[in-house]
Formats: C-alpha cells, structure tokens, sequence
C-alpha cells in the first residue's frame, strides 16, 4: 500500500493547489480548478513558431502581447518563460523551437514556476542545433540540448492545454510534468525526465515524472524517435483520470538508462494507474513495449480502491528487478485468484491470473501447459514471459495464445513458444479479457525443467 509520504502535489490552478493523496481511501483530486470552455486538441493551421534563443528567464516585456521580448530590444531575447506567455495570448496553436547559440547542452534554470501552458502548443527541444532523435531500436542514443532544470520546489511544465512536448530533458522539479484536466489529445515524447542530458545518470525530479489528470494523453511511441526515458524520480508516471478516457505509454524506459539495462529506479512505482479512464501499457508489437525495472515497488501499480480503474491493459512489455510486483493490482502484494465465475469489482476486476502447471524444455523445444479460471464464455489472451531463477515477473516475452472459457468458466492450455527457454529460468504469465482490457497479474512463477 502506499505510505504516507507517497504523494504527488500538483501546483497551484487559478490559485489553488492540487493534491493527490495515495492512501487507503479512493484517490481524490481537490480543488482541480479547469477552464469552463474545453480547448480544442491540436490540429488545423500551420502552428506559429516562436524561437527560444536564451537560456535565460526573463519575461516577456509586453505580458505576452506582440513577439516574444524578453529584452530592451524588440525581438532580440526570447527565452522560455517569455515564449509561453507570447504563445498563451494566442488561442491558435503555437510552436516553440529553439536556436541557442553554442554546443550545448543548453540549461535552462526558471527561479519560479513557468506560466502554465493556457493555450494549444508545441515545445519542440529538437530543433536545437546539435539535437539528435533516438535510432536504436534498444535503449536511446538521442542527444538532447535542452535541459529543463529545477531546485525541487516548484513544477516544471504545466498544460492546461493541448500540448506535445518533445525532445527536453526535465530534471530537478518537484513534477517534471503536469497535465490538467483540459490536456486532452497531450503528447509526451522523446524526453528524458528525471536523469542527465545523457540519460545514463541520476537528476530525480522530487515528486512524479509526469502527473496526468487528463485525457487522452501519449506518452511515446512505436517510432524510435519518440522513446521516452523516465527515471529517477519518486514515481515515474502518475495517472489519475478524471473521465472515461484514454491514455497510452509505449516505446518507453521506466527506471533505467538510455542503454536499456543500467538501473536508474524510480523511488516508488514506475506507473501508478489510479482514475476511471482506461490505460494500454505497451501493445502486441516490439516497437510497442516498454521497459520497466528497477523501480522501488511495483513496476506497474493498479488502483488501491474498490472504485478505481477497469480496463488497464499491460502488454508484451518486459518488467523485471522491481522491488513489488511487476503487475500489483490494488497495489497491496499479491491478489488471490478466486473461483469461477471470476466476477471481483474493483482495479481490473481483480482479473484472475492463470496457473502454470508445467514447463519442460526438451530437444530444443519449450512446452508449457496450465490452466486459467475465469468468466464464462470469454476471451482471454495469454501472454508468456521468462525472467532468470528466482524472478517472478516478465523480462523476455515468448508469445501469446488465445483461449476460450467453458461454461464452467475454466480452460486448460498448451503453449510452445517459437524460442527455446533454457532449463532453470522461469516462465510467468498474464491473462487480458478481450471484453474489458482487464489484464491479470503475473502468475506465479514456474521453473523450466528437463524432461
């Protein structure tokens, strides 16, 4: 369960201040505070650009009206703070690029909050010279040049508003990122949040890497250039809904460097689902899956009430190294399986997982055989995993198998994944109802043995 000091503080909304308490009660937002007019996502005209060419934190002379001034001379100094208030007049979407003299990385170091992000916007850190996008396939090799950097006292980027943030690093804030209820249709990628320009080291934001009491909300992607690193931080990702909408995390790093393995765990969960809106973590591609390792407790945290969310999908992603559960529903340990016909309330319907009765590797080939209790007359897809002796999570996904519940609400299965598991690893699975997007917890682990 979370403890005490587990919270995320959201800052102050038209001079209020949000906080999320995590505790035995459901999760509630107080004095969220959001404009009455919902804003519109970004689409339609080219966006204006707005250049960022200082690493200062002036403000705009002219309150935000005309160009963006941070300066005595009209047009000559435009830094960040200056640029959202000049993109925040106009209710048209905007588009901040960069062009910083020098090599970089460029630090940018606000002494208070930035303006929160009122208006449809862009950021967009890879148009700093010397900016390059991620082209690996595993980990990042992005060269980012613009760095976001707080003391720990106050937020990062607040959007109230539509907003697509890519290519930053984010470090050293309480919240790296928040996004309000009025955010929907957000993108989040290729950022690094919580660690050094280089993504291999340690720069913790003090709270949340990114808070999201939103809807619809990406956050990376399938395209390499979109993968996100999140790490570092108390919680890497908190998602708290407030609608019955939908948010996406895929391509992404949670809890460890920009080479894919070095451990960089976030404090607490790497994602912590709470809300009523529905959430795809990874997907059924490669591209798709995230990492996530090394976390503090759970790697992928669901609810902790009887009224929180349904339709949490976690998929193909390779979990492992986390101090809970890869998987905790309720996020309370482990939840027991019950008996058909598996009708819970609560996070995910508290899905039952299945049992594995058997692994055997023999002649190079990996059988594995178990069982599955559940709703009647439903669809589940099966999804195998191997982690090394002694882990009890999912680091390599081996395949998937769908299956069909009798009317008893049981179903035996049989899967030989198409690459041999050596004898001595383990093999875990989950379990997703195709009806609701329920997915279980990981199953108990099984030693594959020789024949």
């Amino acid at each position: 369960m979370p403890t005490a000091n587990e919270r995320g503080m959201l800052p102050p909304m038209n001079g209020r201040r949000i906080r999320l308490r995590l505790g035995a009660a459901p999760l509630v937002l107080l004095a969220l505070v959001a404009a009455a007019t919902p804003i519109p996502a970004l689409a339609g005209a080219t966006p204006r650009p707005i250049v960022v060419n200082s690493t200062g934190d002036g403000a705009d002379l002219n309150g935000g009206g005309g160009t963006c001034d941070a300066g005595l001379l009209p047009g000559a100094t435009c830094t960040l703070r200056a640029a959202i208030q000049t993109a925040n007049v106009d209710a048209d979407e905007d588009r901040i690029t960069f062009a910083i003299p020098g090599t970089g990385p460029h630090v940018i170091e606000p002494t208070i909050d930035l303006p929160f992000i009122d208006e449809p916007l862009i950021i967009d850190g890879t148009t700093q010279s010397g900016s390059k996008v991620n082209t690996l396939a595993t980990g990042s090799n992005a060269k980012l040049r613009v760095v976001l950097l707080g003391d720990g006292t106050f937020p990062g980027l607040v959007a109230l508003a539509p907003t697509h943030i890519k290519g930053l690093v984010v470090s050293g804030f309480d919240t790296a990122i928040t996004l309000g209820s009025q955010s929907g249709g957000s993108v989040i990628t290729g950022s690094f949040i919580g660690t050094t320009p280089n993504g291999m080291g340690l720069a913790p934001n003090t709270s949340s890497g990114i808070v999201c009491a939103c809807a619809d909300l990406r956050i990376g992607g399938t395209a390499k250039a979109a993968r996100m690193i999140i790490s570092g931080n108390l919680t890497g990702v908190f998602i708290a809904m407030q609608t019955d909408e939908r948010v996406v995390i895929q391509g992404t790093l949670v809890g460890v460097g920009a080479d894919g393995v070095t451990n960089l765990g976030n404090e607490v969960s790497g994602l912590r689902i709470r809300g009523t809106g529905t959430v795809l973590v990874g997907g059924d591609t490669k591209a798709a899956a995230n990492v996530i390792a090394y976390n503090g407790s759970a790697g992928v945290a669901i609810g902790f009430a009887e009224a929180e969310p349904t339709g949490i999908t976690v998929a193909r992603n390779s979990i492992y190294a986390n101090g809970g559960l890869g998987i905790d529903i309720r996020d309370d340990g482990p939840t027991a399986n019950d008996p058909a016909p598996d009708a819970d309330t609560g996070p995910n319907h508290r899905q039952n997982f299945p049992a594995v009765n058997s692994a055997v590797t023999k002649a190079g080939v990996t059988t594995i055989k178990g069982s599955l209790v559940s709703v009647p007359g439903r669809t589940y897809v099966l999804r195998f995993y191997s982690t090394a002796a002694g882990g009890g999570e999912g680091r390599t996904y081996l395949g998937k198998k769908s299956v069909f519940t009798k009317p008893g609400g049981s179903v035996a299965f049989t899967f030989k994944p198409v690459a041999t598991v050596p004898t001595g690893r383990v093999i875990t699975v989950t379990a997703t109802q195709t009806v609701t997007g329920d997915t279980s917890e990981f199953s108990v682990a099984r030693t594959v043995n020789a024949p």
